[in-house]
């Protein structure tokens, strides 16, 4: 069906056809489809010759979101709180990629930030793979989709929260980005510096004794458990 029609009165002696431009307005196209151009070129004898552009797709549909998982140690696609490594963040994810076959992912790009607003204020937008030219200008995108990616040589700060966001760009040029929950480092162990004992200076008996402690302090990761020793 037409979607839009327009007529351009252009009389001229030339028998080239200067450039002509015209910008559609309100129109109401379907997503995702299919559209091509036909221009209908009429000469003074009021002959008419038509030829049609090639096709182009129309999608409207961002890339899906997905969810993007923190850690190293645990595993592909499986989230952890907090690291104890300062200069290296993993991130997996799962859930990425395109609604509309025809609208392939075409690249994929990561960014660290210490929020799920400053994106990219620890790593800077780094290209993790795309796809060729030459499969781009073919309309195809990326074959295979990585699962994961590991950043190195980083200066991380004990108590701070990193966030790993992945952005996807279809070959329309559409884009979602997904940002993970965050991870926390800690390079430091619990603090001792308050800590108390109550315990006897003498027992009469060998094979029992009752000891409390309190004070342990770790604001950067909490306290997940103690072991005790008992020496001479």
């Amino acid at each position: 069906p037409t979607l839009a029609a327009h007529i351009t009165l252009a009389p001229t002696t030339s028998p080239l056809s200067p450039i002509q431009r015209h910008t559609f307005t309100d129109l109401v196209m379907a997503s995702p489809a299919d559209y091509f151009l036909r221009v209908r070129a009429t000469n003074g004898a009021e002959r008419y010759t038509e030829a049609e552009s090639l096709t182009f797709h129309l999608t409207t549909d961002a890339p899906l979101v997905g969810r993007v998982f923190d850690g190293c140690l645990a595993g592909l696609r499986v989230d952890e709180t907090y690291q104890r490594n300062g200069s290296r963040l993993c991130a997996s994810w799962e859930g990425i990629g395109s609604v509309d076959p025809v609208d392939p992912v075409a690249r994929l790009e990561y960014a660290v930030g210490t929020s799920n607003v400053s994106l990219d204020d620890t790593v800077a937008w780094v290209l993790l793979v795309e796809a060729p030219l030459a499969d781009r200008l073919a309309g195809k995108g990326l074959a295979d989709l990585p699962e994961q990616t590991r950043v190195e040589g980083l200066t991380l700060t004990s108590g701070v929260r990193y966030y790993f966001s992945l952005r996807t760009t279809l070959l329309s040029g559409l884009t979602s980005i997904a940002t993970s929950n965050g991870i926390t480092v800690d390079l430091t162990g619990p603090d001792a510096t308050g800590v108390t004992y109550t315990m006897p200076t003498h027992i009469a008996r060998g094979n029992a004794l009752l000891v409390r402690w309190e004070g342990w302090v770790d604001p950067e990761s909490g306290l997940s458990g103690y072991e005790y020793f008992l020496l001479n």
